[in-house]
């Protein structure tokens, strides 16, 4: 993401003697130079420019006196334990006033004045503090989206700085169309650089959004990409794979009876779709496996490759994963020879459609790495009869997209 410079801004706490902002204005003493006066607390907002420049503007109000022509406001900041400098002084007609002021300790009072545009009478001061509010800048985020049908907990992780207590992370619908979606809970780490917010599933929707923090005080930034909230998504997957050959039945598994531990499996799949009972998905793998066996005083070696397309559906109980498998594809004997000793047969090759059927079971380490125990049935149809078939255990490592 492109740096932005970090800008600093103005929270207002007033601190003064009653009433929340939005209570209703208490009636004004009756006119007199040391009149007191109680005031409502201030309130402010953020005001943000096209550029992305923000300002802090406090709010300062008061009773409204029906016989007042105008007020003019005198505010004044701490410069000592005792002495006080002014800032600012304005008049206005409205029963408040909006300023943007540095941090630091303040004091104002009103001056009131009638109808006749003369001076009726002077409020006492009322104190109020500025503290300094941080601007939040984000660096990067992670991941770059949620699909509705993970299993996985919904997070996004910023990395930035000037994150503090009290944060709040949401999702703004970049169209406008609905309501921003704050995150239920976030962590704040690495003294303010990082910051990981969970999302409620039912509470999201389909569409892209913008991420927004927005640190105490209203300061906020937000992500020049876009957020994408999908249904669901394709979930790509690679394994490798030991794979021993345990023969069954047929003529070729006369000559060789004993298993083959040398072979190994490279193995994706592809989730298709989800359904109420589980996903369904396409698999490819490519095998091999060596056979050598010595028999009446000859040795006889082979080689078998199979190249294989499957249907799957599969049922999660996160972090295990169980899957079944069964579709056809096609294999191969090569090299098939006998050494006799004093000279060595022909190769014989034999190519043919394969029928596979078999099931893995995969533990998530992590939210992509697996490990998978697996087994797999394999039978060739060939010419020859009777037709062989065999077993091919699995045991690897696999990583999903």
């Amino acid at each position: 993401m492109e740096s932005k410079a970090p800008v600093m801004a103005l929270l207002v706490s007033l601190f003064l003697r009653a009433v929340p902002v939005f209570s209703q204005d208490l009636p004004l003493p009756e006119p007199s130079h040391e009149a007191p006066l109680t005031v409502n607390e201030g309130a402010y907002y953020v005001l943000r420019s096209e550029t992305g420049e923000q300002r802090i503007i406090q709010r300062l109000s008061w009773p409204r006196d029906e016989n007042a022509y105008r007020y003019e406001v005198i505010i004044e900041r701490q410069e000592g334990e005792k002495d006080f400098v002014m800032v600012h002084r304005e008049f206005t007609g409205e029963s408040f006033l909006e300023v943007s002021l540095g941090p630091g300790n303040y004091r104002y009072r009103v001056e009131i004045y009638n109808l006749l545009n003369q001076h009726e009478y002077t409020t006492n001061w009322a104190s109020f503090v500025i503290a300094q509010a941080m601007q939040p800048l984000i660096w990067s985020f992670a991941p770059a989206g949620f699909f509705l049908d993970d299993d996985f907990v919904l997070e996004i992780e910023l990395q930035g700085e000037d994150f503090v207590e009290g944060a709040v992370v949401y999702l703004e619908p970049l169209d406008g169309s609905g309501e921003a979606i704050p995150a239920m809970n976030h962590e704040l780490h690495n003294s303010g650089r990082r910051i990981r917010a969970a999302f409620n599933r039912e509470a999201l929707s389909r569409g892209d959004y913008r991420i927004v923090i927005k640190n105490p005080g209203g300061l906020l930034d937000d992500t020049p990409e876009t957020f994408k909230i999908k249904l669901s998504r394709i979930y790509p997957s690679l394994s490798l794979d030991y794979t021993p050959l345990l023969p069954l039945h047929g003529y070729l598994f006369d000559l060789f009876d004993a298993p083959s531990f040398a072979g190994g499996t490279i193995r994706s799949d592809v989730e298709l779709h989800k359904i109420e009972w589980g996903i369904i998905g396409i698999e490819g793998s490519l095998s091999y496996n060596y056979l050598s066996t010595r028999k009446n005083d000859m040795d006889i070696t082979a080689h078998i490759g199979t190249l294989e397309a499957n249907f799957f559906f599969r049922k999660q109980f996160f972090p295990m994963v169980f899957t079944i498998y069964g579709g056809t594809g096609l294999g191969g004997v090569f090299l098939l020879k006998f050494d006799y000793g004093i000279g060595k047969s022909d190769p014989y090759n034999v190519l043919a459609p394969i029928l596979n059927l078999g099931g893995t079971f995969q533990w998530y380490f992590t939210k992509d790495l697996y490990a998978e125990l697996g087994i797999k049935y394999i039978f060739f149809f060939t010419k020859d009869s009777p037709r062989p078939g065999y077993v091919r255990p699995a045991l690897g490592l696999g990583w999903r997209f």
